[in-house]
């Protein structure tokens, strides 16, 4: 087992990612940008920044500030009424011997409304991390290697579990083993494939299954 468990948080905590790719097409539709819901959820697991620029280079021309500030708003509505947390999840995080966190690229404010409103802020309270808090976001390893330092875990005990590419490209360049999740409702054939090719030792649907696997593994 290892000695700290470092969840992502959107697809494997919550099923977030969902919602956000449909409000934020709707948002972006409605500032001129044409683009379609599977384009959005092509950005899963990017940083905030990263997937701006991409689109203002894609489609020539600067995305409006309120475009940011309107698609968290809506979204964070949308969760108050919508949002569930993943399958299974509360009881995987209940069953836990070891310490966990989270690492997300998400901001800190965010995280804190949403797993807030599915009820795991008491679980992680202060163990809560963010790629506002290092240099690079995912695919960098700066912010499971700042999860780790401040969870007092060398990296190569520690094991993340991500939903995205990305996600999975940074631990990797971390150092640490790193399980693939697809059981998010975003999830499409084939990215199980996608999350092998970028290093994940093995791809679960279920959360107990991951549970399962670590009951009766040595890592």
């Amino acid at each position: 087992m290892p000695d700290l468990i470092i969840f992502d948080c959107d697809g494997v905590l919550i099923d977030s990612e969902t919602h956000a790719v449909r409000v934020g097409t709707r948002v972006l539709n409605q500032a001129g940008f044409p683009v379609t819901e599977r384009e959005i959820n092509g950005y899963v697991g990017v940083a905030g920044p990263t997937m701006y620029a991409d689109l203002e280079r894609k489609y020539e021309r600067s995305v409006p500030a309120d475009v940011r500030e309107r698609w968290k708003s809506e979204m964070i509505a949308t969760f108050h009424e919508e949002l569930k947390p993943i399958d299974g999840v509360h009881a995987f995080i209940d069953q836990l011997s070891m310490p966990s966190c989270v690492a997300s690229n998400s901001a800190k404010s965010y995280l804190d409304i949403a797993l807030g409103i599915v009820g795991l802020t008491d679980h992680f309270r202060q163990n809560i991390f963010s790629a506002e808090m290092v240099a690079e976001g995912k695919p960098a390893p700066d912010l499971f290697l700042h999860a780790a330092t401040e969870m007092n875990a060398s990296p190569a005990d520690c094991l993340v579990i991500e939903d995205s590419v990305n996600g999975v490209k940074a631990a990797v360049a971390a150092n640490i083993p790193v399980l693939g999740f697809i059981g998010g409702g975003h999830c499409q054939p084939g990215d199980g494939e996608k999350l092998i090719s970028a290093g994940a030792d093995r791809v679960f649907a279920e959360m107990d299954e991951i549970f399962q696997y670590l009951s009766h593994s040595n890592r």
